[in-house]
C-alpha cells in the first residue's frame, strides 16, 4: 500500500517511540465448532462464548432477537457457514465483551471468512438469503467484525466503543474490517466511539481492496490516525446518504482519508469534523500510486476543522468530479479553507486544474471564496481551481445519479487491465429511467456500450439500458474490462455515462465524463 511520503515519516516515527503491540490474529483456532444447522434463542439467552469457535461451511447459526452473546477476552467466531442474526428495533441482538472486575473485556472479532455464505438480494437490495447482521449492537470488539472475500449485509446495527490498536500495520477498522473480495452492504446503521489506536487507520471502517456499498448510516466521535471514520485502500464502490459529525483525525481525514480509490461519494453530509493536518471532512491522498480519483457530488462538507497545513474541509491531488457540493465554514486555525487543490502533476497535464462549477460556498463573493480555496494562485507547483460559476444558495437536494470511472488516469504497460466501475444511485422515489454509456478512443466516434450490466431486471433498449431504481436505492458493478493491448491505438480514452427520462427523452442529472491515458507500446 502506498502512503504519501509526510504519512510515513509520521508512521515510522511513531513506531520508533512506542513499543509495538501485538494485536491477536484473526484466524480462529476453533475450540468449539458448530457442524449443523443451530438457534440460539431468547430463551436460552444470555450465551457465553468462552473459547474460539467456528461455524462450519454447510451450517447455518441463527440468532433470534433479543439474544445476548458475551465473550471471553480476545474470543473470535469464525463464520464459514452462514450466520442469520436478526434482531429487531424492540429486540436488538447484543454482542459484547463478559464484564470483568474493570468493566467489560476486550473480545476478538466476528469473522466472515472466505468461502461464507454472503448476502443474497431479491431485485436489487432486498436482503432474500444468506449472512445478515439486523438490529445487532455490538461493542467491546477488537475489529468487531472483519471479513474475508466475503459479503454479509449489515443493516441498521449500532457499533461503539470498539478499539483496535496497531503500530505495526495501518490496517485498522475498528468496528468494520472489510478486506479484498468482500463485498458487502453496510446500510442504516450506526457507528459511533469506534477507536483505531497506533498507526491503525480508520476508526470505524477500515477498507482494503474491498467493494462495500456504505450508504445511510451514521458515524460520530470516532477517531483514529487518517480516516477518523471510515479509511480506504483500493475502494471504488459508493459512499452515498452518510452523516458524518464530529469525528477526530489525528493526521489527516476527519471524517474520510482516501488512498488509491475512486468512489463515488454523494448526498453525505459532512460536519463539524476534525484532522490535526489536512482535510478535517475528507481528505484525498496527495502521492499514492495508482492515484485516488473519487467523485465528490451532491455533499453538505461543513463546519469542519484542521489545524496546521492543508485545507479543513477537502484537500486532494486529483477528483473526477466536484460539483453540487454545499462547502463552507471550514477553519484552518480560525482562517477560512474550505478546499487545498494539490495537483502538480506535469506528464498528465489534464490532471493539473480543476474543474468545480456549481457549488456553494457560502457566499457569492468571488473574492472570499477564492480565499477559502488555496492551490496554484497560493504556490505555483500546484494547479488551478476554477470554482465558476458558482451556486448562489445551497444546492437542491440530490437527484438521481450516475458515475463511471476507471481505476487509474493511466495505463502503460501492454497486458495492463483496465477495470471500469458504474455507480448509479437514486434517493428519492421509486422511478425508471435509461442509462446510456459510451466509450471514445481519441477522436474517433464514441461506441455505445452493451456488454454485461449486471442490474436486476434491465433490459437493452436500442444503444440504452432500461432499469427500474428503487426508493433509495444504490447500485455498483464492476464493467468487463478491456486488457491495454486490446483497445485501438490512440493516446487516450473517455467514458460517458448518462440517464435519461424514458418518457421525455430529458437528461436527468450530469453528463459524467472519465478520462484515462493509454500509453503502452503499439
Amino acid at each position: 500500500m502506498s502512503v504519501s511520503s509526510p504519512h510515513l515519516a509520521r508512521l515510522l516515527l511513531l513506531a520508533s517511540a512506542s513499543p509495538a503491540l501485538h494485536a491477536p490474529a484473526l484466524a480462529a483456532s476453533s475450540s468449539y465448532v458448530i457442524q449443523e444447522d443451530t438457534t440460539w434463542s431468547r430463551q436460552g439467552s444470555p450465551y457465553t462464548v468462552s473459547a474460539d469457535m467456528m461455524v462450519a461451511s454447510g451450517a447455518t447459526l441463527t440468532i433470534e432477537p433479543g439474544v445476548t452473546v458475551e465473550l471471553d477476552s480476545w474470543v473470535s467466531i469464525t463464520v464459514e457457514g452462514t450466520l442469520v442474526a436478526r434482531g429487531s428495533s424492540q429486540e436488538p441482538i447484543v454482542l459484547r465483551g463478559v464484564e470483568g472486575a474493570d468493566g467489560r473485556v476486550r473480545w476478538g472479532s466476528l469473522i466472515f471468512a472466505e468461502g461464507s455464505v454472503g448476502a443474497t438480494y431479491q431485485g436489487l437490495d432486498e436482503y432474500l438469503s444468506g449472512s445478515v447482521l439486523e438490529h445487532c449492537e455490538i461493542s467491546d470488539g477488537s475489529r468487531a467484525v472483519a471479513m474475508f472475500g466475503s459479503s454479509p449485509l449489515i443493516r441498521e446495527c449500532y457499533f461503539h466503543g470498539n478499539y483496535y490498536e496497531s503500530d505495526l500495520d495501518v490496517a485498522g477498522g475498528a468496528a468494520i474490517y472489510v478486506d479484498q473480495g468482500s463485498a458487502p452492504r453496510i446500510s442504516d446503521s450506526t457507528f459511533s466511539g469506534n477507536i483505531a489506536g497506533g498507526t491503525a487507520y480508520g476508526g470505524a471502517i477500515y477498507v482494503d481492496q474491498g467493494s462495500p456499498i456504505i450508504q445511510g448510516n451514521t458515524f460520530t466521535a470516532n477517531e483514529s490516525v487518517y480516516g477518523a471514520a471510515l479509511s480506504a485502500y483500493a475502494m471504488y464502490s459508493p459512499i452515498v446518504g452518510n452523516l458524518f459529525q464530529e469525528n477526530i483525525s489525528g493526521w489527516d481525514g476527519g471524517a474520510i482519508a482516501l488512498v488509491s480509490s475512486a468512489p463515488a461519494i454523494l448526498d453525505n453530509e459532512v460536519l463539524s469534523n476534525e484532522a490535526l493536518y489536512d482535510g478535517g471532512g475528507i481528505h484525498v491522498c496527495i502521492d499514492c500510486n495508482p492515484h485516488a480519483n473519487p467523485f465528490i457530488t451532491d455533499n453538505s462538507i461543513i463546519g469542519n476543522t484542521c489545524s496546521f497545513q492543508g485545507a479543513a474541509g477537502v484537500g486532494a491531488a486529483y477528483l473526477r468530479s466536484f460539483s453540487g457540493n454545499d462547502i463552507h465554514d471550514n477553519l484552518r486555525s480560525d482562517v477560512p479553507a474550505d478546499f487545498a487543490w494539490f495537483n502538480q502533476d506535469t506528464e498528465l497535464a489534464w490532471t493539473r486544474d480543476l474543474l468545480a462549477p456549481g457549488n456553494w460556498w457560502g457566499s457569492t463573493d468571488a473574492e472570499a471564496v477564492a480565499e477559502a480555496i488555496w492551490d496554484g494562485n497560493d504556490d505555483p507547483v500546484y494547479g488551478l481551481v476554477d470554482y465558476q460559476p458558482m451556486l448562489d444558495g445551497p444546492s437542491p437536494s440530490a437527484d438521481s445519479r450516475v458515475t463511471i470511472t476507471t481505476d487509474r488516469l493511466e495505463y502503460s504497460s501492454p497486458g495492463t487491465w483496465m477495470p471500469v466501475y458504474l455507480t448509479i444511485y437514486n434517493p428519492g422515489q421509486p422511478r425508471q429511467v435509461e442509462l446510456l454509456l459510451l466509450l471514445q478512443h481519441g477522436n474517433a466516434p464514441p461506441l455505445a456500450y452493451r456488454g454485461e450490466l449486471g442490474f436486476p431486471g434491465s433490459s437493452l433498449a436500442g444503444d440504452s439500458f432500461l432499469l427500474d431504481l428503487p426508493e433509495g436505492s444504490v447500485f455498483f458493478d464492476t464493467l468487463g474490462s478491456a486488457q491495454l493491448s486490446d483497445v485501438p491505438v490512440s493516446d487516450h480514452g473517455t467514458w460517458y455515462a448518462a440517464l435519461f427520462d424514458p418518457e421525455t427523452g430529458d437528461r436527468i442529472g450530469d453528463l459524467c465524463s472519465a478520462r484515462f491515458d493509454t500509453k503502452g507500446d503499439e
